[in-house]
């Protein structure tokens, strides 16, 4: 039981930044296709070089894993009650959040040195 408590902190600690990045990648986003978003700054430059920065890629995509990750275990030990079925969920979920960090490292790799 205390694992959990670790991995509510560790959902509660990454929400705000992972918000704050995808509400960047938003705006960015929107900021490349529209002229709506000059207004607040968002023009077609800052706009493309904000939503293609390899850092805030590279964070997004590791707290997405950390959050998505973390909030399955917790869902999962709120409301699976068969501990076979609930550690099926956790592996799987472990799968996926480590292939999302290790395809986004291998990523970042090859655009770096190419």
């Amino acid at each position: 039981m205390k694992s959990l408590e670790y991995y509510l902190r560790l959902v509660e600690y990454s929400s705000i930044p992972l918000m704050t990045l995808m509400t960047l990648y938003i705006l960015s986003g929107y900021g490349m296709i529209t002229p709506l978003f000059n207004i607040i700054g968002f023009t077609y430059s800052t706009s493309h070089k904000i939503h293609t920065l390899p850092l805030i890629r590279y964070l997004t995509s590791i707290l997405t894993a950390i959050h998505c990750y973390c909030g399955i275990i917790i869902m999962t030990n709120r409301r699976v009650r068969n501990p076979v079925l609930r550690n099926v969920i956790a592996y799987l979920a472990l799968l996926y959040a480590a292939l999302l960090t290790s395809l986004t490292t291998l990523a970042e790799l090859i655009l770096f040195l190419t």
